[in-house]
């Protein structure tokens, strides 16, 4: 499935060294909390991925459980595949690394991470929504049901409404008091119409 950017992030700004769930919902907000543990916040997405099919050309939020610590963790995956995380025990820049494999090393030392998987949310707030591109199913020609008598009494139908018409028209023009000019121009733009009405008639009859 594709999916589109709902909300763009913003990975280079500060960060306080494990408070990486606030990191990522300012990253993509600020966003309205509902957690206050990384850990809890995937426990509560209801857009749950546990597999490394990312989707292509969007930001994704990923999800760690910590061996040392139970508040968990959560960084930002970049379309590249470059994560961006509260990594770093000191300063306030966020560290980039350069793909998850690398992250999972800097951590694996003292505080080992475990891949929990992605969701398409921070903390019930969407940031990537599924490109649901609707198409149109394949239109087939349907045979018509009319058979060739339903069609001479709709041709002979129309024609009759065609002169019906003509005759309404002509008596318009008589008792008005239009100009002679008016009188050419509406009887001329009656005809054009009786004309076009009679082609498509008879196109129809031809395709039967």
């Amino acid at each position: 499935m594709n999916y589109l950017q709902a909300i763009t992030p913003n990975p280079d700004i500060t960060c306080k060294p494990g408070w990486c769930l606030a990191y990522v919902n300012q990253a993509f907000g600020p966003l309205p909390i509902r957690y206050g543990r990384a850990i809890d916040a995937w426990n509560g997405s209801s857009t749950q991925h546990s597999d490394t099919d990312f989707p292509v050309g969007v930001w994704v939020p990923v999800w760690f459980s910590l061996a040392m610590e139970p508040a968990g963790h959560v960084a930002l995956r970049a379309p590249d595949g470059s994560i961006f995380s509260t990594s770093d025990s000191y300063g306030y820049t966020p560290h980039h690394h350069p793909d998850m494999a690398d992250l999972i090393a800097t951590y694996a030392a003292n505080n080992p991470l475990t891949y929990l998987g992605w969701t398409e949310d921070v903390e019930g707030t969407p940031v990537i929504t599924p490109d649901t591109v609707i198409v149109p199913a394949s239109i087939t020609p349907q045979e018509d049901a009319m058979t060739p008598e339903q069609m001479l009494e709709l041709k002979l139908f129309i024609q009759q409404e065609i002169e019906r018409r003509h005759v309404v028209t002509r008596e318009l023009i008589q008792t008005c008091g239009f100009s002679y000019e008016n009188k050419v121009f509406i009887q001329e733009a009656v005809e054009s119409r009786a004309v076009v009405t009679r082609d498509v008639v008879r196109a129809v009859g031809e395709t039967k």
